[in-house]
């Protein structure tokens, strides 16, 4: 589905960090490269992430995707 991505992370990481990970990635981008603040429901269970936000255009949820896939790389 578009609105998919399966990353797996080299080493186990608890969801609570995931959820934490998640959380920066989404506000940060939203912040830094659209400019504006948004509000996103984000839950973990057993590393499986849900998302739910309200995106301003079609082309958010594909930067989103993008920086969400640079997690592993960030904090290893």
């Amino acid at each position: 589905m578009d609105n998919e991505i399966h990353v797996v992370p080299e080493t186990p990481v608890s969801d609570a960090e995931t959820e934490h990970r998640v959380r920066y990635v989404v506000l940060d981008t939203y912040r830094r490269f659209l400019h504006h603040e948004m509000d996103a429901h984000i839950g973990v269970d057993k590393g499986r992430v849900r998302i739910r936000a309200d995106l301003r255009r079609p082309r958010d949820l594909v930067m989103l995707k993008h920086q969400l896939a640079k997690i592993e790389v960030r904090w290893s």
